[in-house]
């Protein structure tokens, strides 16, 4: 798998929060983050291939022990 990315560029230490209100095509064999103050539009389409991992957090905060 290719190396973890957040939607939203620059997050670091925690999960991306966004407002994705476009259509959007996930990359391939990518792990996606997002926030528990996340939005997805009723009217778009997120695609996601099979090799992709999309996680969806209630966290606010990712922290190493």
């Amino acid at each position: 798998m290719s190396k973890a990315r957040d939607i939203a560029a620059g997050i670091s230490g925690g999960f991306a929060q966004k407002v994705l209100a476009v259509d959007k095509t996930l990359d391939a064999e990518t792990r996606f983050r997002l926030g528990d103050g996340s939005a997805i539009n009723s009217d778009i389409t997120i695609t996601v291939p099979n090799s992709t991992q999309l996680e969806v957090s209630i966290f606010d905060a990712l922290k190493s022990l």
